[in-house]
């Protein structure tokens, strides 16, 4: 046949080129080759480099570490100090330039959602593996991992560029936790990205991921937080036997209200993507006092959406965030809940800064913990 021809033909023309080295010419790589290098290029760019800055063990500067926990909301980043006795102080509040609060709009649009770590299927990994790419790539080199996280970063470094009543402490220089709206675009990963870009440390408490909002804000309220936080399993045998809630977070501000429900018992992010949410950034432009009734229509439409399959319950828990709540706020949402049948509690003290002290509150026990496997 043509092709055995073909074969033999190789075979002696390898051997002579073997015993005649003036034969030889330039040799083309083979498709193995290029293989090869094209999988180490895309090990090198996945696998990510252990920064020594965000994997370091937290440092003691004092005799105890402050937990330190930071609030991002769609207009404005707060940060609060969880204190050995039990106090809190609320740091301070920077409040968002245009290019964050146009970020956080565009990222809450449902088809801003796209796969992220952790995957729930091989498909998503698989879609997902271009983007990692570029991350990674851009990671390599010195850059934010993205376009958004260089924006959270910012962010991030003005709250923690803040100073604390004891001049001693350095915000940036304690380990963190991070609470952030949930938001279809905004991913567990860029919180972590922009920790990492700006070398924090970021602890993971018993809830191995940076909490979202109303999981801090529910901690602010020491909720879902056992009393022997210092032995992991322990902790999360006591949290079976806390009550479960149905919690309505309310994040209120003046250019924007953001609305996240759940069942909640633990003070403890799942990262559940099926997440229940809704987000108007249309108040800026209501007249004050039509606000409370707009809110108010908002509740109760977005509530009768989320339990429309199973029945709405008969008590639920609304937690207020963001500006200081006006009484007509609070008023219309009982009238949402009334017409829904429903009672309602409502959990309105420092509406600014209880998801940051829930955060910080996480972020002590934690402290606490690895304190005490001597990791410190």
């Amino acid at each position: 046949m043509h092709f055995g021809c073909n074969h033999n033909k190789t075979i002696t023309n390898s051997a002579q080129v073997l015993t005649s080295p003036s034969n030889q010419g330039p040799r083309m790589p083979t498709q193995h080759f290029y293989l090869i290098i094209f999988t180490c290029a895309v090990v090198y760019l996945l696998v990510p480099l252990r920064s020594l800055s965000g994997n370091r063990a937290p440092t003691i500067g004092l005799p105890s570490m402050p937990g330190v926990g930071v609030s991002l909301t769609a207009s404005y980043g707060v940060v609060a100090l969880r204190k050995d006795d039990g106090t809190f102080e609320d740091v301070g509040c920077i409040e968002s330039d245009e290019e964050y609060a146009k970020m956080i709009e565009r990222l809450s649009a449902p088809e801003a959602q796209h796969p992220s770590p952790p995957y729930n299927t091989m498909d998503e990994l698989w879609e997902d593996w271009p983007r990692q790419l570029l991350r990674s790539a851009r990671k390599r080199i010195g850059l934010a991992a993205s376009g958004d996280v260089a924006v959270l970063s910012r962010m991030l470094q003005q709250v923690l560029d803040l100073q604390p009543a004891d001049p001693r402490i350095v915000l940036r220089a304690n380990p963190v936790i991070i609470s952030y709206p949930a938001l279809y675009g905004l991913p567990q990963e860029d919180i972590a990205d922009a920790a990492e870009y700006l070398g924090l440390s970021l602890l993971k408490g018993n809830h191995h991921y940076q909490p979202h909002s109303i999981v801090a804000a529910y901690a602010g309220h020491g909720l879902g937080l056992c009393d022997n936080y210092r032995d992991m399993e322990t902790c999360r045998q006591e949290g079976l036997d806390l009550p479960v809630r149905q919690v309505l977070l309310v994040e209120y501000t003046e250019h924007a209200l953001f609305l996240h429900a759940m069942v909640m018992r633990e003070a403890y992010e799942l990262l559940n993507r099926d997440t229940a949410i809704f987000t108007d950034f249309s108040l800026s432009h209501i007249e004050a006092p039509r606000r409370a009734d707009k809110i108010g229509q908002a509740v109760r439409q977005f509530l009768q959406e989320k339990y429309k399959n199973v029945g709405l319950p008969d008590r639920f828990t609304a937690i207020m965030t963001g500006s200081k709540i006006r009484k007509e706020v609070t008023e219309a949402i009982e009238k949402a809940a009334k017409d829904l049948g429903c009672d309602v509690e409502i959990l309105n003290g420092e509406p600014e800064y209880i998801a940051a002290r829930g955060a910080a509150e996480l972020a002590w026990r934690s402290l606490e913990r690895v304190a005490l496997a001597g990791e410190l």
